[in-house]
This record gives C-alpha cells, structure tokens and sequence, in this order.
C-alpha cells in the first residue's frame, strides 16, 4: 500500500486535513513505526483528568489524578510535567499529583503534558494527558492527525488533543463510527475497501470536525 500524506492544515477550531489513497498492495510504513521506542510505551498507564487550577501572569498551578491499571512492571515512580515539550518539573509518586510550573507566559498559548514514568524509564505519552492553555486557545480542537500501519482493509488513526479530557469523535465520509473516552488519541479504522480514498474526521465532542482522507 502507498501511503499519500497531504499538508497539515490546521485552523483556529483545530482542524487538521490529512490524505491517505488505500491501494491493494503493500503498505509503505513510516520508519518511526518500524523501529520500537525506547522510552514510550503504549503499555504505562497515563495519569487522568489534568487540571489547570489556577493561571497566574508567569506561572501555572496544575494538578492531574493518578493512572489506573497500574501493577507489577509498570508500578509509576513520578510524574514529568512539560510545557512546550520542555520538561519543567518532577513530581514523586508519593508526593501529591500537583506542580506549579514557572515561566509560563498567560498571553501565549502554551501545551502542557503530564508524563507517567516507571522504575525502568518507561513514559505514557504526551496525548494521553495533555492540553492547551492560554489566551484565545477555548475553541482549539485536535491536531497532528495522522494514519500509520495502514493495508488494503484498514489504518490507525491518531491524534494529539487540545485537551484529553474530552472525547473525540472519529468520522468515517461524515458517517460517526466512534466516540472515544477522554484520554484516547487513537482509533484503528476497519472494513476499508482497496483502492477507495475515504474522508476520516477527528472531532473532540463540542467542537467542529476536524478533517482526514484515506
């Protein structure tokens, strides 16, 4: 299968176009899918429900409620806080799931991501608990939408959320095939036919479409 990716487009509602033609041959796969990651891993439950507590002039008061799931080789040592992919602040495990962050700029819109990390330097993702804040980012939706592991019949859908609190509803040619809880930045797309190029929508639930093709 090849795999035709067009510009990202993104506007101030969030939306995002992405153009992926499904061809009955052998997918043509990005390389960062081939290849394992080190650090992430899709197995470290990420921590829930981030909050923005309070926003001040040039710092942030945030908290977040720990992950679910946790065990035995994916026990969480601490939590990282990022602000525009900079890592900001370490919070312990033991330590209460909050972090007031400095150097934070309320007239600019900032992204702000809480990592889980385990004993072994394993992370959660960045999408799992994320969101954009700042002034006029209200009406921000997904973007960074992509598809990967893509054949003839199906493709993975992903995202990165202006707020993983919210759902996201993924659209196949205007058609709602699924509503995913917040916290979920991934949908894998079945039942395509070869050789038939689909519009996919990722939307988060208050917000308009935000447009893919397959």
């Amino acid at each position: 299968m090849h795999c035709q990716q067009a510009s990202l487009r993104e506007t101030k509602s969030g939306d995002a176009d992405y153009r992926v033609f499904q061809e009955a041959a052998i997918a043509k796969r990005d390389t960062a899918e081939k290849t394992p990651d080190l650090f992430f891993s899709v197995l470290v439950p990420a921590p829930r429900q981030l909050t923005l507590e309070r926003q001040l002039n040039k710092s942030v008061l945030i908290s977040w409620t720990a992950p679910e799931g946790t065990g035995p080789g994916n026990q969480i040592e601490s939590y990282h806080v990022y602000v525009d992919g900079v890592l900001k602040t370490t919070i312990k495990a033991t330590e209460r799931t909050r972090a007031l962050v400095e150097g934070v700029d309320s007239n600019r819109p900032h992204r702000i991501s809480v990592r889980s990390v385990t004993a072994n330097r394993r992370t959660s993702r960045d999408a799992a608990c994320t969101m954009i804040i700042g002034r006029d980012t209200h009406s921000l939706g997904p973007s960074a939408v992509r598809a990967s592991n893509i054949t003839s019949t199906s493709a993975v859908i992903s995202w990165l959320p202006a707020n993983s609190n919210h759902q996201h509803v993924v659209c196949v040619n205007n058609v709602e095939v699924r509503t995913v809880k917040p916290g979920v930045y991934r949908h894998t797309i079945t039942g395509l036919a070869p050789n038939t190029q689909y519009r996919v929508t990722v939307r988060a639930k208050h917000h308009r479409a935000a447009q893919n093709e397959l």
